[in-house]
């Protein structure tokens, strides 16, 4: 409103002096004075030409005034005419909004950052540039660590190997699966996942879930090393008397379905124990550079030796010179349960193929079999102790349930992984994924190096 008065007031000035500029001349000239007419009429016009400009001018300069206040972040003035003040307004709205959103921004950082500081679990954020961008007090509690942690590199910052390993396994594929360890008295769990820009970890206390798992553990081995004796006993009595000469036909044959099930108890007692010994280690089996073509040859030569006495066809396929990360002993156990129950579940005249190759991600030793195949929904749970697809065949081709179990824990203790596929009728793939060896002597001691 007061720009449109301010501008009446303008127009209503110029009309008026207009009126007086052309009496003053008439009076002039009534005078008789034509010089002195023609000069008051060009003065005049001066007038009302350079006022508008000078007008402008002023404008102008407020809308500058208006300008600068805006970068400066500085008050605007409100009683300015014309395109100045109408600018100043509009300037006003928008610095305005601007806050207010910049102020809702800071909150909602502020809001997110106390939701991630009272996380019962360690969070860990890591930017684009490498560096830590934020860091929970959970997460410096679980480490022990006092110091500040933002802005440091995680190699600086974190004397966990395991959690570097999983944010760089997340940076590559976008995701680390959670993977225990141990960080002074503490078992710890990390998992981590790619964000937009960066990568986000997650540090979990599990030693509360390991302890009781160890001690439901610890009860069935002891359970386990107990009744070893007993069954000891057994088993030497009834292969003795089944040695003896001149046994009758009707006893040998109730001695025959003993020795069947002792061994079979015997067996299970083993496994048990097995099992015990893997998840009683509260660290990761020690890793090393294999050759896996020698490697694989020797863990699936007793399963040849089955599978040709079941009329079952079986190969063998491996890349030359392919090398991976792991553990021996570990990795040997694994494929060797994987193709005896291959061989276990494949009908005569099946087909049995290990084949080892490299993947995007490291290795993969695949062993597939034209077996029975697993349902869909029984898939999920083969790696349970004592799961059986189907407890009527299982009893039939022997075994207690541990094999697939033992397999996982092998798996997870040496740094792999195992994944399984399978069509019901088909046939199922058991697949084995290794981490790629190091590429140099280098890389492989300061991989042992971190581990120590």
């Amino acid at each position: 409103m007061g720009a449109v008065a301010g501008g009446r007031r303008v127009r209503a000035l110029r009309a008026g002096f207009a009126i007086l500029l052309a009496v003053a001349c008439g009076v002039v000239l009534l005078l008789g004075s034509v010089e002195a007419a023609v000069a008051v009429a060009v003065l005049g016009v001066a007038v009302l030409v350079v006022a508008p400009r000078t007008a402008a001018l002023r404008e102008l300069a407020a809308l500058e005034e208006v300008a600068a206040a805006g970068e400066a972040g500085a008050a605007l003035p409100a009683d300015l005419p014309g395109s100045a003040g109408r600018m100043a307004r509009a300037l006003t709205r928008r610095l305005a909004e601007a806050e207010a959103l910049a102020t809702a921004g800071r909150r909602a950082t502020a809001r997110t950052a106390e939701i991630i500081d009272a996380a019962p679990n360690g969070v860990l954020v890591v930017g684009a540039d490498g560096r830590i961008e934020h860091a929970n007090g959970a997460l410096r509690a679980l480490l022990g660590s006092e110091r500040e942690l933002v802005g440091l590199q995680p190699v600086e910052a974190l004397a966990a190997v395991e959690i570097l390993e999983a944010l760089v396994e997340a940076e590559r594929v976008g995701t680390a699966p959670p993977r225990d360890f141990v960080h002074g008295d503490l078992d710890l769990s990390v998992s981590a996942h790619a964000m937009s820009s960066g990568v986000l970890a997650v540090v979990r206390d599990v030693s509360r879930e390991r302890q009781v798992e160890r001690a439901r553990t610890d009860f069935v081995a002891n359970v386990s090393h107990e009744l070893r004796t007993p069954i000891t006993a057994i088993q030497g009595f009834t292969e003795t008397l089944a040695d003896t000469p001149d046994v009758p036909p009707e006893l040998l044959r109730l001695v025959q379905p003993i020795q069947r099930n002792v061994h079979r108890l015997r067996q299970l007692f083993e496994d048990l124990l097995t099992l015990h010994q893997i998840e009683a280690r509260r660290r990761e089996l020690p890793r090393e550079d294999l050759e896996l073509a020698p490697l694989l040859a020797e863990a699936v030569a007793p399963a040849v030796d089955q599978a040709a006495a079941r009329q079952q066809g079986f190969e063998l396929s491996c890349e030359p010179g392919l090398r991976a990360l792991g553990n021996r002993q570990a990795l040997s156990a694994i494929v060797g349960n994987l193709v005896g129950n291959a061989c276990k579940y494949t009908p005569a005249g099946g087909q049995i193929r290990v084949e080892a190759h490299a993947a995007p991600d490291g290795v993969c030793i695949d062993v597939s079999d034209t077996g029975v195949g697993i349902p869909k929904t029984a898939q999920g749970r083969v790696f349970e102790r004592f799961y059986r697809v189907d407890g009527g065949r299982a009893r039939q081709i022997g075994g207690a349930g541990l094999g697939l179990a033992i397999v996982k824990h092998l798996a997870q203790a040496s740094g792999a992984r195992v994944t399984v596929r399978s069509e019901e009728g088909v046939g199922s793939t058991f697949t084995v994924h290794l981490p790629p060896a190091p590429r140099d002597r280098a890389a492989r001691t300061w991989e042992d190096t971190l581990r120590r």
